[in-house]
């Protein structure tokens, strides 16, 4: 009976760490988005872009800052703006990341499953907890005035990486987030 206790224990453990995983991962509105600007910027003066250079970074940020510059030009040409490679009115730096992120959550309560009703151990003096790990995406977008190399705005935009996404989920993740992010560009 001590066998089949813990291994109930076990099987709701792991169903406490995949669901929330599962659900952040399943709703787009699980990013988080951010923005700042110079307020004292005229931002209708700014109709094209291109994006600059940045130093090398590792080969999985290469593919994430690729599949973010491919959004990020689809939006602001739905926006009306204009890719420009020669004498672009701002200037666009992508920076992305992946990171592993751990969560351990105290549910305030303890699990004594058959314990007290089939004279097995006692675990109510145990609390407790689940933990799960998981890939947390963040992607900057910095818009640069190209004369004075100064930022004018920046876009931020933060979620759950789902385990094992396809390229084609990756994208409309990425997407959605550039979407979320390019809403507040122009600042009005």
């Amino acid at each position: 009976m001590k066998h089949f206790t813990q291994l109930m224990q076990r099987k709701i453990i792991r169903f406490s760490v995949c669901l929330p995983v599962m659900l952040l991962a399943a709703c787009g509105s699980g990013i988080r988005v951010q923005y700042d600007y110079i307020r004292s910027e005229d931002f209708s003066r700014y109709r094209t872009f291109d994006f600059i250079s940045l130093p090398n970074s590792p080969a999985l940020e290469k593919k994430g800052e690729r599949m973010v510059k491919n959004a990020v030009i689809s939006e602001l040409e739905l926006q009306g703006f204009e890719m420009r490679f020669t004498k672009p009115d701002f200037l666009i730096a992508v920076h992305t990341s992946a990171e592993s992120k751990l969560d351990v959550v105290s549910w305030g309560y303890h699990y004594a499953p058959y314990s007290m009703y089939y004279g097995g151990y006692n675990y109510w003096g145990v609390q407790n907890f689940s933990a799960y790990t998981y890939q947390e995406g963040s992607m900057i977008l910095d818009f640069i005035e190209p004369a004075s190399m100064q930022m004018i705005w920046r876009g931020v935009a933060q979620g759950v990486i789902p385990p094992n996404a396809s390229n084609e989920r990756l994208t409309e993740l990425i997407g959605a987030a550039v979407r979320r992010v390019l809403k507040y560009w122009p600042p009005e």
